[in-house]
């Protein structure tokens, strides 16, 4: 069993993100105003 950096002991690698965690993510990863809108424009 590893261990990761959480120290989460468990035998598959990945986590569980809501849709909104999701959102916001896409969100940060915005880089500019423009880019920001096209993503807000586009839900």
């Amino acid at each position: 069993m590893d261990v990761y950096r959480l120290k989460v002991l468990s035998n598959s690698m990945g986590g569980y993100f809501s849709s909104e965690q999701l959102d916001l993510l896409s969100i940060v990863k915005c880089q500019s105003q423009d880019e920001l809108i096209d993503f807000v424009s586009s839900w």
